[in-house]
């Protein structure tokens, strides 16, 4: 489910796993999460990221997160996102 974003594609492959692993670790809290937008977990994840892997972090977690909400045609406004995380609106 990984987007493999051009940021993406041009890490180290020990970046490229240490994302793919938070990846997954979301994906794991997504299936056993309600249908709400899952920010806590976004930043919990985000907040464990090193420093300069956390724009890759949040672009791959935001992607897999509305990837999974379009599967239960949910389509949350854009705010929800930019509100928790407004520091990354160029992202969002």
């Amino acid at each position: 489910m990984i987007s493999k974003s051009g940021i993406f594609e041009e890490l180290p492959l020990d970046q490229m796993q240490l994302v793919e692993s938070y990846c997954s670790q979301f994906e794991t809290i997504r299936r056993n999460s309600g249908d709400e937008p899952a920010v806590e977990p976004i930043r919990q994840l985000l907040g464990q990221a090193p420093a300069n892997l956390q724009t890759v972090v949040f672009c791959e977690l935001l992607h897999i997160e509305l990837e999974w909400l379009n599967e239960k045609l949910i389509v949350p406004a854009p705010e929800v996102y930019l509100t928790e995380f407004p520091e990354r609106a160029k992202e969002i």
